[in-house]
């Protein structure tokens, strides 16, 4: 007789475990027992997230994901300049991998020290250029370790034996999304250009295709685009310049006799500022805040309450000209500003010369260097 045993939880009354001659879905099993049958049962444990997985974990391997120019780069045969072509997400940041004038060799960028002890998925997106060919895989030299793209016909022209799995996806704009899933034991990410189906010719100097949004993630699957930057080494540390999202949840301490700041990115000044603030003693409510150049250029302050001694999640997306907040899984409010240059990010507090201080819990405060999407900022703040 089968056993199995099935775990039914709530968010109100916990979890409970038990016995059941087959798999009960949604309600307690049942069942005449006999007195001496049983399973043994050691160490069973209940973890509970109030987030998405795919909200909290970055599952791209690759830091610059689409910073190309960078020395994390590895550029053989071959080099990166930029380009006026919109990327797939309207952006202007694809780049042109041209090849150089070597002869019968490939003329690639590669990544190092990508880990082998499980299955990678390696997707990109490319556009033809005057190339209208490109390869990838694990090492781009070793035909079971690459696959072939047509970037003009939008066909697989070649699979190694190391490569499990290759598809195109078409995503508009003479762009594809290029996925492909490999077993191999080598420790790369190459994306090369090629010619006739092989990665190995003679280069002109001048021809290449356009790249965008590399990632490397374990599995089978090629999951949704996570931008990444690098977070060492650039001026403005792990804060990036152009574009991202904050989400805090905090509980309000007690009434405030001024406006206090649950937190905000500032250039020191009261000058170039983007932060989240509590209104004080007898509205109560909050207000998203963006000042460039000295004008404030956003000042929304939302309807809600927020009584003393209350929780409350907020969410916050911003990129030059699109910005979205919202607020415990309401629906996002839009708004058009531009992006202020920004270098410090201060928590409960106003900028160094400021005494400006929230009353208030802060639980949790977590940030991402991209632009979250309308949807992701209702779900995170539920």
């Amino acid at each position: 007789m089968t056993r199995t045993i099935p775990c039914i939880s709530s968010a109100t009354t916990g979890a409970a475990w038990g016995i059941a001659t087959s798999p009960t879905a949604g309600r307690a099993p049942s069942y005449a027992g006999d007195g001496t049958s049983g399973i043994y049962l050691w160490g069973a444990s209940l973890t509970a997230t109030e987030y998405p997985v795919a909200y909290t974990t970055t599952r791209n391997l690759l830091t610059d994901s689409q910073d190309f120019e960078r020395s994390t780069w590895i550029k053989s045969r071959s080099r990166i300049l930029e380009s006026d072509l919109a990327a797939p997400d309207g952006t202007q940041t694809a780049a042109f991998l041209q090849e150089d004038a070597t002869a019968s060799n490939t003329h690639y960028l590669r990544r190092l020290g990508i880990p082998t002890t499980f299955t990678r998925a390696f997707s990109f997106y490319a556009k033809a250029g005057t190339r209208t060919e490109i390869g990838a895989g694990s090492n781009l030299s070793l035909p079971n370790d690459r696959a072939v793209f047509d970037l003009s016909s939008g066909t697989i022209l070649s699979q190694g034996a190391n490569i499990t799995s290759a598809i195109m996806v078409d995503v508009g704009g003479g762009w594809f999304r290029c996925e492909l899933t490999t077993v191999s034991t080598q420790a790369f990410f190459d994306v090369g250009l090629s010619v006739s189906g092989s990665p190995a010719y003679s280069g002109d100097n001048v021809s290449g295709a356009y790249i965008w949004g590399m990632q490397a993630e374990p599995g089978t699957t090629a999951t949704d685009y996570v931008r990444t930057v690098d977070t060492v080494g650039k001026a403005y540390g792990f804060y990036e310049l152009t574009e991202g999202a904050v989400f805090v949840e905090a509980k309000s301490k007690g009434n405030t006799v001024t406006d206090t700041p649950i937190w905000n990115f500032h250039d020191g000044t009261n000058n170039n500022r983007i932060g989240v603030w509590r209104n004080s003693s007898g509205l109560n409510n909050f207000r998203v805040i963006v000042r460039v150049n000295n004008s404030t250029t956003l000042n929304r302050q939302f309807p809600t309450g927020w009584p003393e001694f209350t929780n409350i999640k907020i969410g916050l997306s911003a990129k030059h000209n699109d910005f979205s907040s919202t607020y415990d899984g309401n629906t996002p409010v839009s708004d058009s500003s531009a992006m202020p240059q920004l270098n410090t990010l201060a928590i409960g507090h106003f900028y160094p010369a400021s005494l400006l201080v929230i009353s208030a819990h802060i639980k949790r405060l977590t940030y991402w260097p991209v632009r979250q999407s309308d949807s992701t900022l209702q779900v995170i703040t539920e």
